[in-house]
């Protein structure tokens, strides 16, 4: 019998299928108003780029070509570069002065993030060069998407007149697999579909998928569809053909007869193409580009089941500064990361299940500030701040319920989807055991389906989460509220933080991994579409005045036309 383990499907998941949050980009650089070191002429820079990782140290990655005589150089040498939304990846740019002999001077030194650079305002960030404590000049770095918009293939299947291999009292349930074919090594599996149950003449749910995951954009590269029929052990082929994609657009197959290898017999019934259309979309980085940013709303559990938090083995507890609880942990892996997509870095601050100072009541949503106005922390020391001074004034209380704080964030999207801003929020929950308003919370996440936010729920703590994981619906049922409605699309995204033991890195990595792709569905589900951006020429970058090392990032000017500095480093 010739068989297949449907759970042994290597393309389904390959990682080599191209993600959302996944992308090629293109790294610009230039400098303004560098420190001249030459004394009879000007300085000669030369800006090298260095990979810093978290456990081995540096790696060089590339080098620009040497300007000669110039403060103010555009270098001509570009850098590709592997862009991954949920990854910090560190970078060091050195900017050098370089003399006769293989010597060089140290103008200073630029450290930030590739996520920084691709989340500022038209993807420009500003960035002062560092040596020394004093400054000497800026750093500007652009990035560009090497493909911007992705072409898409829509493709309903059907079967007609399949053999029949249930047996004399039943029928087959056929189901089929899309695979890329490589004459030299094993088939990728692109596509899986439902299993259409004692039926020989199926069709199946219309499917879509990128090119680049469906045949690597080559519309020429022979794909290979497998019918099977669904056993309860191995699965039975029932036939297979091939087609390319380039066959589906031009419309020149409508039906393609199904064969098996190593056999000349026939009727084994034909595939039917029943609709097929292809269309371009926009990358979440291409959002990016046209204005799109994250805001960042944080929720925090003081409910008693934490512990209180001036015991060692409370969730809360902080024994010394520099020693993170999981909370914090949690907090620095996501916010650290998704910071750098908000441009003005003001995060709302909330505490659930707990007494605010001053109060003799449990309260379900509250501002961590004291001030329901004034709300905000700024960045992610902001945060920091705010929750240590909160649990100096919160009383720990109970139960543990997530609807008014998921009413919050519904209400911050609500306003940002009516005032038609390009503003995307992230509402990000930590939370150490079971909600005891679980309904609620699935009717309140269902409404949230239709709006422009995605839901991050940390669990923090040994509880057992088994039941939180029923609001991360990644299944093929939505999830459904009390009235019978579904989610119009997946925006809840849960991790348990113990999973990674205590691993803030690989916990973002995890939790944030579907964010790209929730924003992208609802910007499809909603119809929306954004104008390009006004194109900004760093060529004609000047500045007006060298900017102290004390004032706000929003004061310094920049001559760019229509954007400022402050804007453009999305601070």
């Amino acid at each position: 019998m010739i068989g297949i383990d449907e759970n042994q499907l290597p393309g389904l998941n390959d990682p080599t299928n191209q993600r959302e949050g996944h992308k090629k980009v293109e790294l610009f650089i230039s400098c303004r108003e560098l420190k001249n070191l030459d004394i009879l002429s000007l300085s000669d820079p030369q800006v090298k780029i260095f990979i810093v990782n978290s456990n081995k140290g540096e790696e060089f990655f590339g080098e620009t070509e040497i300007v000669r005589d110039n403060l103010n150089p555009n270098f001509t040498k570009t850098f590709s570069m592997d862009y991954i939304f949920e990854k910090k990846q560190n970078l060091r740019f050195e900017i050098i002065d370089v003399d006769k002999h293989g010597k060089f001077d140290m103008v200073g030194n630029v450290f930030t993030t590739l996520g920084a650079i691709v989340g500022s305002k038209n993807q420009i960030l500003i960035e002062d060069i560092i040596d020394k404590d004093k400054k000497r000049g800026k750093l500007i770095l652009r990035t560009e998407i090497a493909q911007g918009t992705q072409r898409f293939a829509k493709t309903k299947l059907a079967a007609k007149n399949l053999k029949n291999y249930g047996g004399w009292f039943s029928k087959s349930s056929p189901f089929f697999h899309v695979s890329r074919v490589h004459e030299e090594t094993t088939n990728i599996i692109v596509y899986q579909s439902e299993n259409a149950p004692k039926n020989l003449n199926p069709s199946w749910k219309e499917f879509e998928l990128s090119l680049q995951t469906l045949c690597n954009n080559d519309m020429l590269r022979p794909l290979l569809c497998t019918v099977y029929d669904k056993k309860r052990f191995k699965n039975k082929m029932m036939g297979q053909c091939t087609f390319c994609i380039d066959d589906l657009k031009n419309g020149s197959i409508k039906s393609l007869e199904l064969k098996k290898p190593k056999s000349n017999k026939k009727n084994y019934g034909s595939l039917e193409i029943a609709d097929f259309s292809l269309r371009e979309k926009p990358s979440f980085l291409e959002y990016l580009r046209r204005g799109v940013q994250l805001n960042v709303v944080t929720a925090i559990d003081f409910t008693s089941s934490n512990g209180n938090p001036k015991s060692v083995t409370s969730l809360h507890s902080i024994t010394h500064p520099e020693i993170l609880n999981d909370y914090q942990k949690a907090i620095a892996g996501v916010c650290d990361i998704l910071l750098c997509y908000d441009y003005d870095k003001q995060v709302p601050v909330y505490g659930f299940g707990g007494k605010p100072a001053g109060s003799k009541y449990v309260s379900h949503c509250f501002s961590l500030t004291g001030d329901e106005k004034d709300n905000w922390a700024y960045g992610l020391d902001g945060i920091m701040g705010i929750y240590q001074n909160a649990l100096q004034n919160i009383t720990l209380g109970s139960p543990t319920y997530f609807a008014s704080i998921l009413k919050k964030g519904m209400d911050i999207a609500r306003a940002a989807k009516e005032e038609e801003s390009k503003v995307y929020t992230i509402l990000l929950i930590l939370t150490d055991g079971l909600i005891h308003d679980m309904q609620a919370a699935k009717d309140w996440i269902v409404e949230c389906s239709s709006l422009p936010i995605s839901i991050i729920i940390v669990g923090v703590g040994n509880e057992n989460f088994t039941m939180m994981e029923a609001l991360d619906c990644d299944g093929p049922v939505p999830l459904c509220n009390s009235k019978g409605e579904f989610a119009k699309r997946d925006l809840v995204q849960f991790v348990a933080f113990n999973k990674f033991k205590g691993d803030r890195e690989a916990l973002a990595e995890e939790v944030l991994a579907e964010v790209p792709r929730q924003l992208v569905e609802y910007i499809e589900q909603e119809g929306i579409s954004f104008p390009e951006p006004v194109e900004i020429d760093v060529n004609n970058c000047k500045f007006s005045r060298p900017a102290t090392i004390d004032e706000s990032p929003n004061a310094k000017k920049i001559e760019f036309p229509v954007i400022q500095s402050g804007e453009m480093r999305g601070e």
